[in-house]
């Protein structure tokens, strides 16, 4: 789960990631250092810093535009590919992931 950086959507995401570890599921959180979370209250969530990519001088400008556009950026660059089991669970050839209900 990746939160977005405003705190409005941290708290639904970190309450939906609750209720889908009650069902069984192992939560990672990836943040960054400007919306740093507070591993204490969650231990057991995993929570990875990952870098997002703003310089200071877009930080500073204040603009939530540049800021987003430059992190969405940023964040395109290091992400990889399903993994061969998630991409088997999608195309339908390995059974079916866990049910939710």
């Amino acid at each position: 789960m990746f939160p977005i950086l405003l705190q409005g959507h941290i708290n639904p995401m970190l309450q939906l990631a609750d209720v889908l570890h009650e069902r069984g599921l192992a939560i990672t959180v990836l943040h960054t250092h400007f919306n740093v979370l507070n591993p204490a209250l969650r231990p057991e969530f995993q929570f990875v810093v990952v870098p997002d990519g703003v310089p200071s001088d877009v930080a500073a400008s204040g603009s939530f535009i540049d800021i987003i556009d430059t992190m969405n950026a940023a964040m395109e660059a290091g992400i990889r590919r399903p993994s061969a089991a998630s991409s088997s669970w999608c195309s339908g050839t390995r059974g079916s992931p866990r049910s939710l209900a």
